[in-house]
């Protein structure tokens, strides 16, 4: 049996992956009677592993796996145990912060063109052994044809 997350993320992929979408070239996605920049992931985490340190690999493969191409990538710790850190794409962004002190991580993705942004979330959350996953999608430019 499906979990919840696995089920929403099934129904995203299937609305929001590359098979329903048109991408111009200037990276604008078409979807029905509109275009749009990019969808804009804001991801909520409650639970995670703790002692996760691999977050620039983290960034790096999630690119990856969403077609993304990933020109650089930074994380910092800070001295209170939270990690922050961002990827700097060609087809945009992903950033994130952590309170492990809440058990959270804030993280966002935002991505034009060809790209999967929820295969992402997919694999950061295994990943991180989250609990739970929280996903509110912007589609960034959204204007009528």
């Amino acid at each position: 049996m499906l979990s919840h997350f696995q089920y929403t993320l099934m129904v995203l992929l299937n609305i929001y992956g590359v098979n329903n979408m048109i991408v111009t070239d200037d990276h604008f996605t078409e979807e029905g009677d509109y275009v749009y920049a990019g969808k804009h992931l804001i991801i909520d985490i409650y639970g995670y592993d703790k002692e996760y340190k691999k977050f620039k690999l983290l960034l790096a493969k999630a690119s990856q796996l969403a077609g993304a191409k990933l020109l650089y990538a930074y994380t910092h710790e800070f001295d209170s145990g939270g990690v922050t850190g961002v990827a700097v794409l060609a087809e945009s962004h992903m950033s994130f912060h952590t309170w492990p002190e809440r058990d959270y991580i804030a993280f966002d993705i935002f991505m034009c063109g060809n790209t999967q942004p929820y295969k992402a979330i997919s694999y950061i959350k295994k990943e991180l052994m989250a609990d739970d996953v929280k996903i509110k999608t912007i589609k960034r430019g959204k204007v009528a044809k």
